[in-house]
C-alpha cells in the first residue's frame, strides 16, 4: 500500500516537472523569436543560440523545442549549425 502510494506521488511530480520545462521551454522560445525579430540585440541572440546548442537535441520532440531548434539553425552561424546537426 505504501509503495503504490510512493508510485502516484512519484508520477505526479514528473509530470509537474514536465509542465514547468514546458512552460519555461515556452517561455524561452518566445524570448528567442523575440530577440531575432527584433534584431536589435543581434550580439545578445547569438550568445542566447550558443548557450542553446547543447542541449537543444533533448527538447526537439516537443513543439517548442523544434521551434526554438530552428530558430537556432536559421540564424545560427555555420559553427552552431555544424554541431547541432552533429548531435542529432
Amino acid at each position: 500500500m505504501l509503495l503504490l502510494i510512493f508510485l502516484i506521488v512519484n508520477k505526479i511530480l514528473l509530470l509537474l516537472l514536465l509542465l514547468l520545462l514546458l512552460l519555461l521551454l515556452n517561455e524561452f522560445e518566445k524570448n528567442i523569436y523575440l530577440l531575432v525579430k527584433s534584431n536589435s540585440s543581434h550580439r545578445f541572440s547569438q550568445e542566447m543560440i550558443e548557450l542553446v546548442k547543447d542541449c537543444v537535441v533533448l527538447i526537439l520532440h516537443t513543439h517548442d523545442g523544434a521551434r526554438v531548434g530552428m530558430h537556432c539553425l536559421w540564424h545560427g552561424t555555420t559553427k552552431v549549425r555544424l554541431f547541432m546537426l552533429m548531435l542529432c
